[in-house]
């Protein structure tokens, strides 16, 4: 059983900043294979040391309030209108270095986890493939400025999608810890009455 599932205590503040100011320096001076490695431990990481915090925050009120006016807002046309009356002029110029973090991340994802994000959203905005292929020919030719009006519905979509899917794994987090918590101080009852 992984030590971090029976653990009551916390990562104190001191050794989170310690392990967050070792991951980014390591991660600066990676080679991209080795970045990608590295996240994916930091990620396991932070989840096993964040995943309450983050699970009471995205459960909250004004969380749930904020996923549920984002899915519903796929079926509204204010959406549509929205994107549409937008001034896209010059987004694009505005690239920064999250633009060109997210698409190599998104570019570097299998479509295994693509599709299993998007099966979180309502089915008939499943789909981003329009947003994929924009990434794609971004990675490809080095310019990141995939969002624009016709990829800002299915980035909609996929943001959504992401919000549910991390919401809906965060509270299964919890239930598989405290099935596991049960078992052990079943365990701990039952070797401890045998031993007496």
């Amino acid at each position: 059983m992984p030590h971090w599932m029976t653990r009551e205590n916390r990562v104190s503040f001191e050794e989170h900043v310690k392990t967050l100011a070792s991951y980014l320096n390591h991660y600066k001076s990676s080679s991209r294979a080795e970045q990608v490695s590295s996240s994916q431990s930091f990620f396991s990481y932070l989840l096993t040391a964040c995943w309450e915090k983050m699970h009471n925050r995205i459960s909250a009120w004004s969380a749930v309030g904020l996923i549920f006016g984002l899915r519903s807002s796929l079926s509204s046309p204010l959406l549509e209108t929205g994107i549409r009356r937008f001034s896209w002029d010059g987004v694009n110029e505005q690239q920064h270095t999250g633009d060109r973090t997210l698409a190599l991340e998104i570019n570097s994802a299998r479509q295994t986890i693509m599709a299993s994000i998007m099966k979180n959203n309502i089915s008939q905005f499943r789909r981003i493939e329009n947003l994929l292929a924009a990434i794609k020919t971004a990675v490809k030719e080095q310019k990141y400025g995939f969002y624009n009006q016709s990829t800002a519905r299915e980035f909609h979509n996929l943001f959504t999608a992401t919000f549910t899917g991390f919401a809906k794994a965060l509270a299964l987090v919890g239930k598989f810890r405290n099935k596991v918590r049960a078992v052990h101080v079943f365990m701990v009852m039952t070797f401890d009455t045998l031993l007496r």
